[in-house]
């Protein structure tokens, strides 16, 4: 009897421990790390609750860019950068150019260079880290309808000639995302891959049809982006 009270007392003991266990676990806080804190003259570390890699998984899901090098030849350009997955976005983005020199009767001036054109674009791209951090490389699609005239681009328009066409391609890029401030950024962005052309092209013997295929270099961007949540 004295061994079945004891068991029986030794049961309860037990059971309430394991009871009383179980709710301390229930009300034990987050574990804490040591966060770095810069206070000017020196490095400090702070005591806080982990929440995980740049606010536990809480990463920028959006992007509105602009690239520079398209404002620096007067070439209105936009684009936007979605977040798909922790390590994958998609950009999708575009640009115009309008802009004809005229006379001062209002006739265009034939001796002006001219690079009207509308350009839409997509990428998918992959980062080595984080999405919107340092390093990534992607698949770039785009099309195009260009008028122009005057200008020399290297292995795709001579200057002595007019073209008028359109262009579709694609190609390989890598590039690196630099965070300036909290929202703001810029990004490098190098490319190379195909591009597939139709164009009249137009001299003092008159137009005549083209289809030509570029290899090498498609694109080149540096882009201030501002990051949204």
């Amino acid at each position: 009897m004295t061994f079945c009270l004891i068991s029986g007392m030794g049961g309860a003991f037990a059971e309430g421990g394991a009871t009383i266990f179980a709710e301390a676990l229930q009300q034990t806080p987050p574990p804490r790390t040591l966060r770095p804190v810069d206070t000017g003259r020196s490095v400090t570390f702070q005591i806080g609750r982990s929440t995980g890699s740049r606010g536990g998984g809480n990463y920028d899901s959006f992007a509105i860019k602009t690239n520079l090098l398209y404002d620096a030849v007067l070439t209105p350009n936009l684009s936007f950068e979605f977040g798909l997955g922790p390590q994958t976005t998609v950009e999708i983005g575009g640009a115009y150019n309008p802009w004809e020199k005229k006379l001062a009767d209002g006739t265009l001036d034939p001796n002006a260079k001219k690079w009207n054109h509308w350009l839409g674009k997509a990428e998918f791209r992959y980062w080595f880290g984080e999405r919107f951090d340092r390093h990534f490389a992607g698949f770039q699609a785009f099309c195009a309808d260009y008028d122009a005239g005057l200008i020399d681009i290297p292995m795709i328009f001579e200057k002595a000639y007019l073209y008028d066409g359109t262009a579709f391609g694609g190609s390989v890029l890598y590039g690196y995302h630099w965070r300036l401030r909290d929202r703001w950024s810029l990004e490098f962005t190098l490319g190379a891959g195909v591009i597939q052309m139709k164009y009249t092209r137009t001299d003092a013997e008159g137009p005549k049809r083209f289809n030509k295929t570029y290899f090498g270099p498609t694109t080149a961007g540096i882009k201030l982006a501002f990051m949204i949540k």
